[in-house]
């Protein structure tokens, strides 16, 4: 239950413990609390304003809040985003796909069994053929897509960021504003010019589904999967191959692990017959005449 003291009771207990605790309003709220009084946070923030206004605007100026920027492309085919997931490559798979950033179509998405930037490359020259040149590419550091960034600097022109770098987790996702479909943002948008200086307000749809005379079916891009008896052969084996040079390794590695311990028990036996050897030794050395060794008649016992 919150408490129910006034402003004013509020802002001379604020002033008390801001004078021991130079703190911001998060904390006054636990000192607070500790005394026994749930205030509701806003309350704090308030108060702290009125009790300490300038200290409040320093710490403001110190600390200034980070906005979340909007994502903004002007139209179809302005930027894609290119990237790779290689959650199934245990299985020797790893899919590729790319995006429109301003409808977020699905420009291309296909599964294939090596990250090579060829495989990468015919990938996006089959988008292209079908949807047309992009302006700018987006994808990470990957050298999977070197091939394409050389595809879009000698096309598209050197100096322009054609091709642009950054971390994957900046990429746009595959969803859209207002539950309009991709590929009826693609068609209300595809006829403005390739980098216009804005674009209209139509990001959305009806919650209904998109109109009939703007889209008559969604098409999704088909994933090509080896799905057929001899490419499903082919995984197969080559994962047998794999298990079967991992299991070599291991056996080696298990060899090399022994053969080492015999050698360190060979080691410390020869240290041990050395040393053996060298008390008989010195036992050898010891005078016969051992009554030189014995101490005085006075220090004797008895």
């Amino acid at each position: 239950m919150y408490s129910e003291m006034s402003d004013t009771q509020l802002d001379a207990l604020v002033l008390e413990i801001h004078r021991i605790h130079l703190c911001g309003y998060r904390m006054l709220r636990y000192h607070l609390q500790g005394r026994g009084h749930l205030v509701q946070i806003h309350r704090v923030r308030q108060s702290l304003k009125r009790v300490d206004p300038e200290g409040t605007e320093q710490r403001a100026l110190a600390n200034p809040t980070l906005h979340r920027r909007q994502y903004s492309v002007p139209g179809p085919n302005c930027m894609w985003h290119i990237d790779g997931n290689h959650k199934l490559i245990r299985w020797r798979f790893v899919i590729h796909g790319g995006i429109d950033g301003f409808s977020r179509l699905v420009v291309f998405l296909s599964a294939a069994t090596n990250n090579r930037a060829t495989t990468v490359l015919d990938a996006f020259l089959g988008a292209f053929r079908q949807y047309g040149v992009p302006s700018r590419v987006r994808a990470d550091k990957g050298r999977e897509n070197f091939e394409v960034a050389y595809y879009m600097v000698d096309n598209c022109g050197p100096n322009r960021n054609s091709h642009i770098t950054g971390r994957s987790v900046h990429d746009q996702s595959l969803r859209t504003e207002n539950s309009q479909s991709p590929y009826q943002l693609w068609l209300r948008n595809i006829s403005a010019v390739a980098d216009p200086p804005e674009v209209d307000d139509l990001y959305g749809a009806s919650v209904d589904g998109p109109d009939p005379e703007d889209l008559a079916g969604v098409d999704v891009p088909e994933i090509q999967l080896p799905l057929d008896e001899v490419e499903a052969a082919e995984v197969w084996a080559a994962e047998v191959e794999a298990e079967d040079w991992a299991a070599e390794v291991e056996a080696e590695d298990w060899a090399a692990e022994v053969e080492a311990e015999d050698r360190a028990a060979e080691v410390e036996a020869e240290d041990w017959a050395a040393e053996s050897m060298g008390m008989k030794h010195f036992d050898l050395v010891v005078p016969l005449d051992l009554r030189s060794w014995y101490p005085p008649q006075s220090l004797r016992a008895g």
